[in-house]
């Protein structure tokens, strides 16, 4: 999602300050939609169901496409395929072969991601799979992003130290630590556990490049300081009660990126085969 900006006025009444957003659509993800090879897959199946090949039916309600109204019959199958892998495969098929039907450097991505924003639902509905070639080879993309930095999904408060964020007890006690274990996705459950050295290998170039800490706050206070304080200042006016007045401002992101990052740099500098 990207967006900028802007204040909202309606029937010549101000309504505050909001974002113009960029949607789920060939532009967003470089598509073309008179080409039936490209194609977005979104999921409303629960994240034990996602990988179950017999749920993986592209009809609005289990599996949906975000490019075109109906999806081409190779993306089925190939959907079908993809998913019959991740749950037949062994452990040594998974590793040496998953590079052969999704890139998995945005699966890695992902997840990384997910860890160190502190991401509520990673391992479920913010996820969607790309493909350019008729689902025979798929990427994994972040959607939603609503929970992240210890906020709620709906920005009423923040929470940053859940004890189901501890990184460190993904391996030890993941029913704790499940919003950091992918709570049940099977095929992000085996991408944990099988590609460790490759996950701590990019979280450590992720860390030292552009996920620095210095990196992400400065990405957040540069799109603070687009909006004038007078701007801010007139939408507190007209919604005294929202949480980025006391709770969720930019101090707060900015202490959770710190702490966080530090979590998690000690948790990839530790991760072990």
């Amino acid at each position: 999602i990207d967006g900028f900006p802007i204040e909202l006025y309606f029937n010549d009444g101000y309504h505050g300050l909001y974002t113009l957003n960029t949607k789920k659509d060939e532009t967003t993800f470089g598509m073309d939609s008179k080409d039936a090879t490209n194609e977005v897959l979104s999921t409303e199946l629960g994240k034990k169901d996602i990988t179950d090949s017999t749920k993986a039916i592209i009809d609005g309600k289990n599996w949906s496409t975000e490019i075109h109204d109906v999806a081409s019959d190779n993306v089925k199958s190939n959907l079908v395929k993809f998913l019959n892998f991740i749950e037949q495969s062994n452990d040594v098929d998974f590793h040496a072969n998953l590079k052969n039907y999704i890139d998995v450097s945005s699966v890695i991505n992902l997840i990384l991601f997910g860890w160190l924003s502190q991401e509520y639902d990673f391992y479920s509905k913010s996820e969607l799979f790309a493909t350019w070639n008729d689902g025979g080879y798929w990427y994994l993309i972040p959607y939603d992003l609503d929970s992240t930095w210890g906020l709620l999904w709906d920005g009423s408060d923040v929470v940053p130290n859940r004890d189901d964020f501890d990184l460190s007890k993904i391996f030890s006690d993941p029913q704790t630590a499940w919003a950091a274990s992918a709570n049940d996705n099977k095929f992000q459950q085996r991408v944990i556990k099988l590609f460790k050295p490759e996950i701590k290998k990019q979280g450590k170039f992720l860390r030292s490049t552009v996920w620095s800490t210095p990196n992400i706050i400065a990405s957040f206070k540069t799109f603070i300081d687009e909006v004038p304080t007078f701007a801010y200042q007139r939408d507190q006016e007209k919604w005294t009660t929202i949480p980025s007045i006391k709770t969720t401002d930019f101090k707060q992101i900015q202490s959770v990126i710190i702490q966080r990052g530090q979590k998690f740099d000690n948790f990839i500098e530790h991760l072990t085969d």
